[in-house]
């Protein structure tokens, strides 16, 4: 008899696709990534659907998003003070390997909306 073990998963949201008040809440807040590893945030916040693990073009819904500066989110602009910080659509690997799968900042933005 197999019993394996299940993973964990988070907890499904049961919401529309496209939620524009939460876009709004998102782009509101300060990049995740710069707030909790202590960088200064130069650029402005971007709201970016998680893309992690997801083998797909269909895009995430709104509520899997996360905020990011637009240096840790695309980085197609160059912001003084932000020659060092790794955009998650240009280095994705690197990103993940630095600050983690980008679904593992859900709960993040969940405790601060």
């Amino acid at each position: 008899m197999n019993l394996t073990r299940q993973p964990i998963r988070q907890k499904v949201r049961i919401t529309k696709a496209r939620d524009p008040r939460h876009l709004d809440m998102v782009r509101a807040m300060p990049c995740c990534i710069c707030h909790e590893y202590d960088m200064r945030q130069n650029s402005p916040t971007e709201v970016h659907h998680c893309k992690s693990g997801r083998f797909g073009q269909k895009k995430t819904p709104d509520y899997m998003t996360i905020p990011l500066c637009h240096s840790h989110h695309n980085k197609l602009r160059a912001y003084p003070g932000d020659e060092g910080k790794i955009g998650f659509h240009n280095m994705q690997a690197t990103w993940e390997s630095l600050y983690g799968e980008d679904t593992e900042w859900l709960n993040w933005v969940e405790e601060r909306l």
